[in-house]
C-alpha cells in the first residue's frame, strides 16, 4: 500500500524520499504493526518517542502529517474508514526564519542596481543586468528557483502579472504552485520592463538570465 501511495503519478522524486523517510520513522516506532490499524493514541505515542530520542519538533510534525495524508489517500479508495491521524494535535516547530528590515531590503536593493549599471568584470555583464528585476521578483514571493526558469513569456508587462509555471526542469514546490503573482511595485514593473522589452521576440528564453545561456544554472557562476 506505501509503495502504491509514493509511486502515484505527479510525485516529485524528491517528495518521494521524503514521504518514504518519514514513513519509515514511523514505522520504526511500531515494528510489525499494520499502518491501517494506528490510531489517535498511537500519535501521540509516536511523538512522545520521537521527542525522548531528541528530533526536532519540525521534523515530528513532518512525520505525522505524513501518515496523515497517506490514511487520507487510503480513505479515498476505501482501504480505510477514517484518517485517524489528520486531527491530531501536532508539536509547534521552533521558529528559525528572519526578515529583511525594510531599510536591509533598499540597501539590497540598491545593491542590486549598482551591480546592474557598472557589472564587476569577473561575471557575465548580462548576469548582473538582471540582479534588479531578480532581486524584485524574489520580494514579490518567488522562490529562486522559480524565478531562474521563468520565461519571458511568463512575464505579462502589460497588466503586470508574473505566471509562475510548473515545467519540465522547473523546480516549483509542487504542481500546485502554479499561480498568478500581480507586481504590486511601478518600480519592479519597470525593472521588468526595461529587462524584457527588447526580449519580447524570443518569448521562450529564460526571462532572468542565469550564466551562459542558463547553462551554468543556480549551481555555476550566477549562484545567488
Amino acid at each position: 500500500m506505501i509503495d502504491a501511495y509514493l509511486e502515484r503519478p505527479g510525485l516529485r522524486a524528491g517528495t518521494r524520499e521524503t514521504y518514504r523517510h518519514r514513513l519509515s520513522a514511523v514505522g520504526a516506532t511500531f515494528a510489525g504493526r499494520d499502518p491501517l490499524t494506528l490510531s489517535e493514541a498511537d500519535a501521540a505515542a509516536h511523538w512522545r518517542a520521537r521527542e525522548r530520542a531528541g528530533v526536532s519538533p519540525s521534523t515530528i510534525r513532518g512525520e505525522l502529517d505524513a501518515v496523515a495524508i497517506l490514511q487520507r489517500w487510503a480513505v479515498k479508495r476505501g482501504w480505510l474508514r477514517v484518517a485517524t491521524w489528520a486531527e491530531v494535535e501536532r508539536p509547534e516547530p521552533r521558529r528559525r526564519e528572519t526578515h529583511l528590515r525594510p531599510e536591509e531590503i533598499g540597501a539590497f536593493l540598491r545593491a542590486a542596481e549598482r551591480l546592474a549599471a557598472a557589472p564587476p568584470g569577473e561575471r557575465l555583464a548580462e548576469d548582473w543586468a538582471a540582479w534588479p528585476a531578480a532581486v524584485w521578483l524574489l520580494l514579490h514571493g518567488l522562490r529562486a528557483s522559480e524565478v531562474q526558469h521563468l520565461r519571458v513569456r511568463d512575464v505579462d508587462l502589460v497588466h503586470g502579472v508574473v505566471h509562475v509555471v510548473d515545467r519540465e526542469g522547473a523546480r516549483t514546490k509542487s504542481a500546485q504552485s502554479d499561480r498568478a503573482v500581480p507586481v504590486l511595485s511601478a518600480h519592479a514593473l519597470e525593472s521588468l520592463r526595461q529587462l524584457l522589452r527588447p526580449r519580447q521576440a524570443t518569448p521562450d528564453a529564460a526571462a532572468i538570465p542565469m550564466g551562459r545561456g542558463g547553462k551554468d544554472g543556480a549551481a555555476g557562476r550566477s549562484k545567488w
